[in-house]
């Protein structure tokens, strides 16, 4: 029996602790001593538990520190790590840097500018996708457009007042129409767009056609009237529009088109300012070209980037942006920040590089010089700092600024507000007695009791150290040594215990 329960003992608090030393993350020894008193000093029984517990825990432990994303409850020592939050985007970025370039904005609009080319902003593309809906490039396969007869694809008549909204009239429309008519020797199909007065969209109508040819306008009647019958079958007979394309010598040569209004379309088909529509390419993409440059804008939301011109030593903005609308070139940059506690004046000086100039809601001061830009470095040499204090420190007090002696307060001594000793006595008896009363009242079984010991941690801060030079703090960045030294020690302990444990099983089962 007794065996029993100590087989029983030694399971349980062998499941338990396997999750124990992930907690603490420094309890193996003490798990070790905890063994033998349950195991009433069996060492090859204890060991082993010890062993695998703390090969367990070494391993865990490393995965918990070494890969901190494992979100697990073992894990939990950690809070796991979460993506930062998106920053809000700048209204406004300023480079000082003379070979800083501006970002794309739209890689589908923009190129970047070319290597060794010395521009620093993108350029509009020749040729960007026309946005919206387009005709269809063919008319076969459009419901009441009969598949078969040759198709010519899309005609787009002229933007001219006079045919606006209407189909049929454009000459050149009805000359591609009878030619196709004639190179294929039959009926053809096609799309013909016709614009439309601003601002409705243009209409993509499908539309069929048949030319005529007679030897004199007087046999043209019965051939003309043959075509218009067959084309009615198509549009439910309804009006059929026919042309006389050419006729010399004595020939008489018509067109014949009935057009599908029901099967029209919108035409949606739009292109960004400074482009016009260019057609289609060779896979059937609608394009825009580009006509005026100055007209192409970026998005909205892009940021405004101002970049320094080390030619004319002013900070240029970015005139293609919406964002920097109002803004104009300047030589002398002012910003303040948008709750009003400080502003920087920033200009070039003489010897290349900047006089930047902090002020502060208080009246301080700040002003820095740089030398001039080092590639190697990214940047620029500060080379001079000077620090102006607020113009009256002391607020008028004449004291508690820099060099003043502290300030104090001094009051009359009213004895009226004194409180007698044997008041105050009294009313602590009392509250001392109430106070007993309560913690008597409290049941021991109120309290949740852990035989699991409990080792503090404490979270490493970096430590900041004033400026000698002025009212300036110095962070040293200490937390990353510190966090891989205690990994290391850590594991250092790990290996040792587990180590130790092996040895004692191979003594144990020596004996």
């Amino acid at each position: 029996m007794a065996s029993f329960k100590k087989t029983v003992v030694i399971l349980f608090v062998s499941a338990t602790l396997a999750f124990v030393p992930i907690r603490s993350q420094a309890i193996v020894p003490l798990i070790a001593g905890w063994l033998l008193e349950i195991t009433y000093g069996s060492i090859l029984i204890s060991d082993i538990v010890a062993g695998m517990t703390g090969s367990i825990s070494a391993i865990l432990w490393y995965e918990c520190n070494k890969f901190g994303s494992i979100n697990t409850s073992v894990c939990n020592n950690k809070p796991p790590s979460m993506p930062a939050a998106q920053a809000p985007k700048p209204a406004i970025t300023v480079s000082l840097k003379p070979d800083a370039k501006r970002e794309n904005p739209d890689p589908k609009k923009f190129s970047d500018p070319a290597p060794g080319s010395g521009k620093r902003d993108v350029t509009p593309k020749p040729i960007i996708a026309a946005s919206g809906k387009g005709p269809p490039s063919s008319a076969q396969g459009i419901p009441g457009v009969p598949v078969g007869p040759g198709d010519i694809g899309v005609l787009t008549q002229a933007p001219r007042e006079s045919n606006v909204g209407a189909a049929g009239v454009d000459p050149a429309i009805q000359i591609a129409q009878y030619n196709g008519s004639v190179a294929r020797g039959g009926p053809v199909t096609g799309i013909e767009v016709v614009p439309q007065k601003t601002p409705a969209q243009p209409k993509a109508i499908p539309f069929i056609a048949i030319h005529t040819t007679c030897a004199a306008k007087t046999d043209c009647l019965a051939p003309l009237r043959a075509t218009e019958n067959y084309l009615g079958q198509f549009n439910g007979y309804k009006y059929i529009n026919t042309a006389a394309i050419e006729c010399c010598s004595g020939t008489m040569r018509y067109v014949s088109i009935a057009y599908l209004y029901d099967q029209a379309t919108n035409v949606t088909l739009v292109c960004d300012p400074g482009y016009v529509d260019r057609g289609q390419d060779i896979s059937g993409n609608y394009q825009c070209g580009l006509t005026d440059a100055t007209k192409v804008k970026k998005p909205a939301d892009t940021t405004c980037e101002v970049l320094f011109d080390p030619a004319s030593k002013a900070f240029m903005t970015d005139k293609a942006n919406p964002a920097c609308d109002g803004l104009t070139d300047t030589t002398d940059l002012t910003l303040t920040s948008q709750d009003g506690s400080q502003s920087i004046e920033v200009g070039a000086n003489a010897g290349d590089g900047f006089d930047i100039s902090i002020t502060k809601s208080d009246g301080s001061k700040t002003g820095l010089d740089t030398g001039v830009y080092d590639p190697g470095t990214g940047g620029y040499v500060i080379v001079h700092v000077n620090i102006t204090p607020p113009e009256k420190p002391d607020n008028g007090l004449g004291c508690g600024g820099p060099g003043q002696s502290a300030c104090s307060v001094e009051f009359a001594r009213d004895d009226a507000t004194s409180v007698k000793s044997s008041d105050t006595n009294a009313a602590n008896r009392t509250a001392d007695t109430g106070m007993k009363g309560k913690l008597d009242a409290i049941s021991s079984s109120q309290f949740n009791w852990s035989f699991i010991p409990s080792i503090p941690t404490a979270a490493c801060k970096n430590p900041s150290l004033k400026s000698p030079i002025g009212n300036v703090t110095v962070s040293m960045d200490i937390c990353v040594w510190f966090d891989r030294l205690s990994f290391f020690i850590n594991a250092v302990l790990g290996v040792l215990c587990v180590y130790g444990c092996v040895n004692q099983i191979q003594s144990a089962i020596r004996d």
